[in-house]
């Protein structure tokens, strides 16, 4: 059931928003599971599009992120970094 934020140009907004971070998403697909390769003129564009979206993004994210979620719980990290490196073989 879709939310009812009650002010049309916010619930447009929102909406516009959900599309914006959908095709965000499946231009990161593309991009981790190689559909968008180095070299590669597919999707060059829309990539870039994506890049500067992101990059416009990213300052605003880690203000909100500042500013209002330094005393939320943001839970475990669900992968923390290898500490020990690699396993030895041998």
């Amino acid at each position: 059931m879709p939310v009812d934020y009650g002010i049309p140009c916010l619930r447009r907004t929102v909406q516009l928003v959900g599309l914006l971070f959908d095709r965000l998403y499946v231009m990161r697909n593309q991009v981790f599971h190689g559909a968008s390769t180095k070299g590669s003129k597919l999707n060059r564009r829309a990539l870039q599009a994506s890049a500067t979206v992101l990059m416009d993004l990213l300052p605003v994210f880690l203000e909100i992120m500042i500013d209002v979620g330094i005393d939320s719980d943001w839970g475990a990290v669900c992968f923390p970094p290898d500490v020990d490196g690699p396993p030895k073989s041998g």
